[in-house]
């Protein structure tokens, strides 16, 4: 049963990478379609994988008591699991980092004060002065950058260390603020040094604070979804499952409050009006349950055989001397599991299994259908917000394709424009061209008719002088 534990445990885990490169590989456009592809995936596999075990116990071995066994197993080994690895685990890790962090600040403080003395002695024999407050605080300012990896005058961080308190932040970053705090004699030299030093211990919290991990609710989504299916899926084998799931839920939800507080950054609220797709996974369990347990109760056990004695009976082979809790009861009770229907009583096993099944399936469509249904009123509201949103929606279409329209429309105007003023200017040089090849023209007809009268001039001027 561990054995059986610890291999779904690695089996879950080597799957997780598996089916997020899967999900990458399909190029999903936004972010919600790739979560319902890796909630589909993980989901499918894992429940596959944690309850293909116990359904072949059930339903092909037959093997009730063995079945609550396994559930126990499954149980005990899952919360420990999950406390080690989620929560002792971290905190080990967070403790080891925080002792090397603690030491190196120590050890940079008394650098920093040996350095302080050192400068002061050579000061005062040289016969100047040296501020001890400026020096130490400068030290102590080296420090925070050495540690933080960030100026000690970033007006964001100065802004942020002289309004905020210690318990802004989480108790690990107040554990991290406290590591360059002023230690031993040097603490009471100046107030200033004072301050310098729980600006940098302030940093110090703030860097602690982003160093530490996103949390990622998938994991428990999924851990409590198939913990619901362990509970449903085999309750009429095991119906005090329900109690043992309890006892396991405080025990993480303590784990889980611990880890939200002390070994992740503060999660970022959004708001949001259900669960998502885990809805749908509870629904398919529910409706998985009544299968199944109808199933346990009329043949992997002797349930209905107690009911309706008449449909069952018992192989004289198979009795045992049965005395009950205090010596009496019947002589020849037969054990678990032992019963047989009778010749011919299978249909009515068979039809009496099918009415409750359609009685239950109606059952919980009609819970479905009235815990799921809200006030007319509220339906009301909702409906007007929603009309609302659409035709604002609609609105800011219709703006928006206005205004392309219209600077579609300027463009085209602009651009008509254009041509017609180029159209213009072309006519307008064509006109200024043929009136100046007019006028040349006109020149040279001139030139051309004086030179034929200054010609006929001289002619006549010859023909007279002879």
């Amino acid at each position: 049963m561990l054995l059986h534990a610890v291999t779904i445990s690695l089996l879950n885990k080597a799957y997780r990478s598996v089916a997020r490169a899967l999900t990458r590989l399909e190029n999903h456009r936004t972010e919600r379609p790739f979560e319902a592809s890796l909630l589909l995936k993980r989901f499918a596999f894992e429940s596959l994988d944690c309850y293909l075990a116990l359904f072949y116990i059930a339903f092909e071995l037959q093997d009730v008591p063995r079945l609550r066994l396994e559930l126990i197993a499954l149980y005990t080994t899952d919360t420990a699991r999950r406390v080690l690895c989620e929560t002792l685990l971290p905190l080990l890790l967070h403790w080891r980092a925080a002792r090397a962090s603690h030491a190196f600040a120590a050890d940079e403080a008394a650098a920093a004060d040996g350095a302080h003395h050192s400068a002061a002695a050579a000061s005062s024999s040289a016969g100047g002065s040296v501020k001890g407050p400026t020096s130490g605080a400068s030290g102590v300012a080296h420090s925070g950058v050495a540690h933080n990896g960030l100026a000690t005058d970033h007006p964001v961080l100065t802004r942020r260390a002289s309004t905020q308190n210690d318990e802004s932040l989480s108790p690990t970053a107040t554990r991290h603020a406290r590591l360059l705090e002023p230690h031993g004699e040097g603490a009471a030299k100046s107030s200033s040094l004072i301050v310098t030093t729980k600006l940098a211990a302030r940093q110090l919290a703030i860097s602690a604070e982003l160093e530490l991990e996103v949390y990622q609710d998938f994991d428990d989504y999924l851990e409590m979804v198939i913990q619901f299916g362990y509970v449903t899926l085999f309750a009429s084998a095991f119906p005090l499952a329900a109690i043992v799931s309890f006892a396991c839920n405080v025990l993480e939800l303590l784990s889980d409050a611990f880890k939200l507080v002390s070994l992740h950054r503060r999660p970022r609220p959004h708001r949001t009006a259900s669960i998502g797709g885990w809805g749908v996974c509870l629904f398919v369990l529910c409706v998985a349950s009544i299968y199944t347990n109808l199933f346990i109760c009329a043949i992997s056990s002797d349930q209905l055989a107690a009911v309706l004695p008449s449909l069952f009976t018992v192989p004289s082979s198979k009795k045992v001397p049965h005395r009950g809790w205090l010596g009496g009861g019947q002589p020849n009770r037969p054990t678990s599991g032992e019963h047989e229907m009778k010749a011919g009583k299978g249909r009515y096993v068979v039809l009496l299994c099918v009415a409750v099944e359609h009685a239950m399936f109606l059952l919980l469509l009609a819970g479905e259908w009235m815990l799921a249904r809200p006030p007319a009123w509220v339906q009301l509201v909702l409906k007007r917000r929603e009309y609302e949103q659409r035709e604002a929606r609609h609105k800011d279409s219709i703006n928006v394709a206005e205004g392309t329209k219209k600077l579609k429309d300027a463009a085209f105007v602009k651009e008509r424009d254009a041509i017609e003023q180029e159209r213009k200017e072309t006519e307008a040089r064509a006109r200024d061209k043929a009136a100046k090849e007019r006028e040349s023209k006109e020149r040279s007809r001139q030139r051309e008719a004086e030179a034929e009268a200054r010609a006929r001039l001289l002619r006549q001027s010859i023909l007279s002088g002879e």
